[in-house]
C-alpha cells in the first residue's frame, strides 16, 4: 500500500467518530412523583343540604418522565477508560444530554426531525390531555449536536429548560427517537438547585421504559 492509500484510509476511519458518546455511569440523587402534601378538602354535611363545592387539585401525568442533574467528565484523547494520552478540563457550560428509549442504539449519524404526532403514536399516548401533540407544541425548538443543526418538536418546561425532541431516520421503535436538551453551567431545575441540564422524555401509559443517556461535551 502506498502512502496515499494509508492516508485516506485513516481518513475514512476517522470520519466515523462522533461528539456525543454513551454517558459512563448514572447515579440517582433523587427520585419520586407528584403527590399533594396539603391538607385534603372537606366539608361538613347533613341531610337535606345541596352544596355548591368548587375543587381545586393536580393529577400525576403517566405519559412523561423527568431527569434533571449535574455532569461532570472531560475532554480526552485516548483508547478507552483506562488508556488516556491527554485530557482536557471540560468547563461544565455546554453541550448537550439526550436520553434515547429502547436498546440505546440511536444513530447519531443520521440525526433527524420528529414531530409530535409520531411520538404520540410510537409511545400509544393516545388522546389524552398530556399526550405528545398537547405537550411538543414548539415545533421551532433547535438542538445542535457534533455541528449537525436541527429544528424539531420542543416543550419548554416550568424552569425555562427546552427539551428537543429528535430521530435518526428510523422512525419505526421507541428507540428511533431521542429527547435533548442544551446544557448549562448552572440553571435552576425543578427541585429549585441549579443544574447542568434538565429534560423530559416520553413514557408509555403502564409501561416501563428503560432510557439510555449520551453527552457531548463542548
Amino acid at each position: 500500500m502506498n502512502k496515499g492509500l494509508v492516508i485516506a484510509a485513516f481518513a475514512v476511519l476517522l470520519a466515523g467518530v462522533f461528539a456525543i458518546s454513551d454517558a459512563a455511569t448514572g447515579t440517582v440523587v433523587e427520585e419520586g412523583y407528584y403527590t399533594y402534601s396539603g391538607a385534603q378538602a372537606s366539608d361538613p354535611t347533613e341531610g337535606g343540604n345541596v352544596t355548591g363545592y368548587n375543587l381545586t387539585g393536580n393529577d400525576s401525568t403517566d405519559r412523561w418522565a423527568g431527569y434533571f442533574g449535574n455532569v461532570t467528565g472531560d475532554i480526552v484523547l485516548g483508547l478507552t477508560e483506562s488508556e488516556i494520552m491527554y485530557s482536557w478540563t471540560w468547563n461544565g457550560g455546554a453541550g448537550e444530554v439526550c436520553a434515547s428509549a429502547g436498546a440505546g442504539t440511536f444513530d447519531w449519524a443520521n440525526l433527524a426531525i420528529t414531530t409530535a404526532a409520531d411520538i404520540n403514536t410510537i409511545f400509544v399516548q393516545g388522546a389524552a390531555d398530556d399526550n405528545a401533540t398537547n405537550t411538543l407544541t414548539d415545533a421551532t425548538g433547535t438542538i445542535d449536536i457534533d455541528g449537525t443543526t436541527v429544528t424539531s418538536a420542543a416543550v419548554t418546561d416550568d424552569q425555562s429548560w427546552e427539551t428537543v425532541a429528535v430521530e435518526d431516520g428510523g422512525g419505526a421503535v421507541k428507540a428511533d427517537y431521542a429527547f435533548c436538551v442544551n446544557m448549562s453551567s448552572g440553571a435552576a431545575t425543578v427541585t429549585g438547585a441549579n443544574g447542568n441540564y434538565q429534560l423530559m422524555v416520553a413514557t408509555q401509559p403502564a409501561t416501563i421504559e428503560t432510557y439510555y443517556f449520551f453527552l457531548e461535551l463542548s
